[in-house]
């Protein structure tokens, strides 16, 4: 499976930090519990690229990672799966959700490897939100199992707990004792405080800023930051964090990166425009075309066409050459 380019600035931020395995493995030792984390290599923690197991129609408020770690004294290894979530509200279905994605990494491993045992999948779900996580994190919670049979038919159902790590019940203080770098205690930082939070200390947070620059990859972690907090925030925030650090080099760093995310937000939008604009002129030929070809278009046609992209206008009016029938130009 090959993952589409993170859109949404939660996904970017967080696929940018834990993509990282430093970052990865200190949110593991964290939230795993100590008996795991003591049976698995995390030093050997490696990235499982191009797998994404999220549904197309949740991608907006969540974006995964999967991992693979060597288990200590063994020949082979577990998988764990992290998910981050970010919604306004709880999704009492995670469980379901989740269980369904583990089957598939599951699905896929069977596909590469025909015989032996399946490796373990851990789920974790890293979350934040403006009430904090409030679902159950039990699958079995999720079936309707009328209390009188649910002894008689728990031993016939799959059930987990998935590990949840809420950055919404941790302090400030909590997140940071678990990071050692800079990067990640700022990341972390700011997914808790979310679009209107107001930090503890913003001197505190003006420090870690200036010492995320003197870290490896500090400069793009640095800029990943603060392209998170432009796009979530809407008041002076990162304005009065650039200046409390009281630096001449970083204002003139973030003043740069800060015009040059306008610029880009501009290019985007203008090719967004001519995009559209042309996608228009293909959508209103082909419609007269499959009239001239089919007669008139029915209600549910119109409806394909006006909601179509470039991409498929394109195809569709290649096809409408050769095509006898109306549904051979829409066949998949």
């Amino acid at each position: 499976m090959v993952p589409a380019m993170p859109s949404h600035p939660h996904d970017r931020l967080f696929r940018r930090t834990f993509s990282n395995p430093v970052h990865a493995v200190e949110e593991l030792r964290a939230v795993l519990p100590a008996g795991l984390v003591s049976g698995l290599d995390l030093a050997q923690l490696e990235l499982v690229n191009g797998a994404t197991y999220v549904d197309e129609a949740l991608a907006e408020r969540q974006v995964d990672l999967l991992y693979s770690v060597p288990i200590t004294g063994a020949d082979s290894s577990a998988l764990v799966y992290v998910l981050f979530e970010h919604q306004s509200s709880v999704d009492s279905r995670m469980p379901a959700r989740l269980l369904v994605y583990m089957a598939r990494i599951w699905d896929q491993w069977m596909r590469e490897h025909p015989t032996g045992l399946l490796p373990p999948v851990n789920p974790v779900v890293l979350h934040h939100s403006s009430s904090g996580w409030t679902g159950s994190t039990r699958f079995i919670d999720r079936v309707a199992v009328p209390p009188a049979l649910r002894a008689a038919l728990e031993r016939h159902l799959p059930d987990f707990v998935f590990l949840l790590d809420d950055l919404t019940r941790l302090s400030e203080a909590e997140l940071h004792a678990r990071a050692t770098t800079a990067a990640l205690r700022l990341t972390l930082s700011a997914m808790r405080l979310g679009r209107d939070g107001q930090p503890a200390e913003l001197a505190r947070w003006a420090s870690l800023l200036l010492e995320t620059l003197t870290e490896p990859d500090g400069l793009r972690a640095f800029e990943s930051l603060l392209r998170y907090l432009v796009a979530v925030r809407e008041d002076d925030f990162v304005d009065a964090l650039v200046k409390a650090t009281n630096d001449a080099e970083v204002e003139t760093i973030a003043m740069t990166y800060k015009e040059r995310l306008i610029e880009q937000g501009r290019a985007e939008g203008e090719a967004r425009g001519r995009a559209k604009g042309r996608a228009e002129g293909v959508r209103e030929l082909l419609s007269k075309l499959l009239q001239l070809k089919f007669g008139p278009l029915d209600e549910a046609t119109a409806e394909r066409l006006a909601a179509a992209d470039l991409e498929l206008l394109e195809l569709w009016s290649e096809r409408v050459l050769t095509a006898e029938r109306l549904a051979a130009v829409f066949a998949d």
